[in-house]
């Protein structure tokens, strides 16, 4: 019942962060993006209260930021 709230809240609050990183040059991480993956099975990427990422969810999150991160510092990463 209250998901639609969230949802909303979270797509103005998404907005506001886009326009700042963008004038500041700050680098966003855009999990909408990745909203399908859990939404695919929300029992695997969402703990118990089904409101905070579960472990699997939080390493979809890491895959989004190391993304970013590759992009913005290519020589932070090391090849292997």
């Amino acid at each position: 019942v209250v998901a639609p709230y969230f949802t909303h809240r979270a797509a103005l609050l998404r907005t506001e962060f886009m326009r700042i990183s963008a004038e500041t040059g700050a680098h966003y991480v855009d999990l909408f993006s990745a909203a399908d993956v859990f939404k695919s099975d929300p029992t695997h990427f969402y703990a118990a209260d089904f409101f905070h990422p579960s472990g699997n969810g939080y390493e979809v999150w890491a895959r989004e930021a190391s993304q970013i991160i590759v992009k913005g510092w290519p020589d932070l990463v090391h090849a292997e």
